[in-house]
Parts: C-alpha cells; structure tokens; sequence
C-alpha cells in the first residue's frame, strides 16, 4: 500500500502543474489548484486522525481511497476551474491522510517495540513509489493525453481500495491499544 500512495501521491504533485499548462490554465490558476490541494492536506489530518482511532485505520484507508479514486475521475471528466480547484481540495484532504493511515497501521501490528524500524520501511516503501510513479504517469500523459494523469491515479487509489477490502476479509484488525494514562510526577 505505501509503494501505490507513493506513486499515485507524487504523480499528482510532480504533474499537475503539467497538467495544468496542457489544458490551458495560467499559472496563476495553476497556482491557486495546487494551493486548494495544500489546504485540503491540512484539513483532513485532524478528523481523520480522530476517525481512524474511533474506527480503525483500515476503514479510513479504504474510504480515503475511495475518495480519491472518484476525485481522479471527477477531475478528469468534469470541466471547469473552479470544480478543480474544490475536487483538488478533496484529493487534497486525501493524500497525505492516506499515508498517515498506512503507516498507522502498520505500527499498529508491529506493536510499539518497532515503530522506528516499521515506521522507517513504510516511508522507504513509499519512496520507491514516488521514484516510479511520476515516469509512469508523465508517460501515459504523453501517449494518452493530459487527463491521463487523473486516470492514472485513479487507477492506482482503486488497487489501494481492492488491496485494502482483501485484507480486511482475510486478515482481523490489530488490536489498538488504549493511551495510557501519565503517571504522576511525585515530589520526595
């Protein structure tokens, strides 16, 4: 799962702007999509974070994917700037949260003895994606058009969702542990 968010994330940032130009936006319009997508990345950490713990970091994996699947195809049929820019705002919200979850749960079923080593292969995982991704994609805009792109991701967020389905069915959720509760600081 980290490998496909990494290529489907960094084809988006590396390629939108290219995107963007092939399909006759300005650069300040380009600018202000890739700006709607930032801010979707910094509204969504906090309530899916809260979601996740409540939930399971699966479900939230698999509706974040979801989500993004159907962003990329809204973007890619649905013309007009200003839907982009507010579809862009919810890939947005998804991205970064979709990477956040992985890793979650990975460290989740490593347990807390591992979460450097887990955490440290999830985020390496996740770079050979983003080495791979954005060639992949940069190619198929270049056969199939700049829509390609969102077609593309929404490809890879789709295997993300069927990847994601499997695993809950063949495999229970970790257990998460409850937050211990501080121990209190006693003065001698």
């Amino acid at each position: 799962t980290a490998i496909l968010i990494g290529w489907a994330n960094a084809s988006f940032w590396s390629l939108s702007p290219v995107w963007g130009s092939r399909i006759s936006y300005s650069p300040s319009q380009v600018a202000a999509f890739m700006t709607a997508t930032i801010i979707g990345c910094a509204a969504g950490q906090l309530p899916a974070g809260y979601v996740g713990d409540k939930y399971g970091r699966r479900t939230v994996l698999g509706v974040m994917a979801a989500v993004a699947m159907l962003g990329s195809i809204a973007i890619a049929i649905i013309p007009g700037r200003y839907a982009a820019m507010i579809i862009g705002f919810v890939i947005g919200i998804t991205m970064p949260t979709l990477y956040v979850m992985c890793s979650a749960h990975a460290n989740d079923r490593a347990g807390p003895n591992h979460v450097v080593e887990v955490s440290s292969s999830v985020l390496f995982l996740y770079c050979i994606g983003a080495f791979i991704g954005p060639v992949f994609a940069a190619i198929m805009m270049e056969q199939h058009g700049a829509q390609a792109l969102y077609w593309h991701n929404a490809a890879i967020y789709g295997l993300i969702l069927v990847y994601v389905i499997i695993r809950a069915r063949i495999s229970p959720a970790p257990v998460q542990l409850p937050e211990a509760e501080p121990e209190p600081v006693r003065i001698k």
